[in-house]
C-alpha cells in the first residue's frame, strides 16, 4: 500500500512538473524584467531600455503577477500584443510623458525630461511570445551633475539597472515604485559582494514563494524521485 501510494504521488507530481513547464512553454507570457543601461557624457544622459513596451501600456499590474494570462486584464495585453509592432512604437510617446511626469529621472533632485531617440520593435516574433523593444531615451543635464536617481514607476514589475562608460559602475534591481540610490556620475558606486547577495535574498523568496508554482512543483518532483537528503540538497541547489 505504502510503495503504491509513493508510486502514484511520484506520477502526480512529475505529470505537475511536465505540464507545468510545457505550459511555460506554450503560453510564453512571463513577466520579465526591463533592462536599463545609463550613461552620461557631456551634459547628456542616455537610458538604453530592453522592455516590453506592450506589458508596460496594457495597465497590468506587473508587480503583482508573474505572468500576464494570470491578471484580470490579460485581454488588454494581448490585444496590444496582437498590434503590429509601428502601431504600438505609436503609443510610445504617451508611456514616455507618464515617465516625465514621475519623473523617471531626476539629475541633483531636478527632473529630467527624457526624449525618445530611437525605438525598435521586432516584427517576426510569435504572438504567444513576448515582443522585447530596443529603446533609446535622452535627456540633458548641466555639466557639473554630481548624480542621477531613477524612479521606477509602480506597478511597472522589475528594473535591472545598469551604469556604463564609468569605473565601478552602479548595478542594481529596482522593484516597481522603488527609486535607486544616487548614482555617481564619476562611477565608484559598485556594489560589494555581500551588498550584492543581501540585495538578492528578498529579490529571490519573491520570485519562488510568492509567483514561483512552476519552481516549486519541479523542487516537489526532485524531492519524490529522492529517497536520500544529500543528494536531494546537490540536486536543488544545482
Amino acid at each position: 500500500m505504502t510503495t503504491t501510494f509513493y508510486k502514484l504521488i511520484l506520477k502526480l507530481a512529475y505529470a505537475l512538473v511536465l505540464s507545468s513547464g510545457l505550459a511555460g512553454l506554450a503560453q510564453a507570457h512571463e513577466v520579465v524584467p526591463t533592462i536599463a543601461d545609463v550613461q552620461s557624457s557631456d551634459g547628456q544622459v542616455t537610458l538604453d531600455l530592453r522592455v516590453n513596451l506592450e506589458a508596460l501600456m496594457s495597465g497590468i499590474d506587473l508587480d503583482a503577477v508573474a505572468d500576464t494570462n494570470d491578471a484580470e486584464n490579460a485581454s488588454d495585453y494581448d490585444s496590444l500584443r496582437a498590434l503590429p509592432a509601428d502601431e504600438v512604437a505609436a503609443r510610445a510617446p504617451e508611456l514616455l510623458a507618464q515617465w516625465n511626469a514621475l519623473p523617471l529621472l531626476r539629475a541633483d533632485g531636478e527632473p529630467v525630461a527624457l526624449e525618445a531617440v530611437a525605438l525598435t520593435l521586432p516584427e517576426d516574433v510569435n504572438p504567444e511570445l513576448p515582443r522585447i523593444a530596443e529603446w533609446s531615451l535622452q535627456g540633458m543635464v548641466p555639466q557639473d551633475t554630481r548624480g542621477l536617481v531613477v524612479s521606477w514607476p509602480d506597478g511597472s514589475g522589475a528594473l535591472v539597472l545598469r551604469q556604463q562608460g564609468v569605473e565601478n559602475p552602479y548595478t542594481g534591481y529596482l522593484d516597481g515604485g522603488a527609486e535607486s540610490p544616487e548614482i555617481l556620475l564619476a562611477g565608484g558606486g559598485q556594489q560589494s559582494a555581500w551588498e550584492a547577495f543581501a540585495s538578492y535574498i528578498p529579490v529571490g523568496f519573491d520570485h519562488i514563494l510568492p509567483k514561483g508554482l512552476d519552481h516549486i512543483l519541479f523542487v516537489l518532483g526532485l524531492f519524490f524521485l529522492s529517497t536520500h537528503l544529500r543528494p536531494l540538497i546537490w540536486q536543488v541547489t544545482a
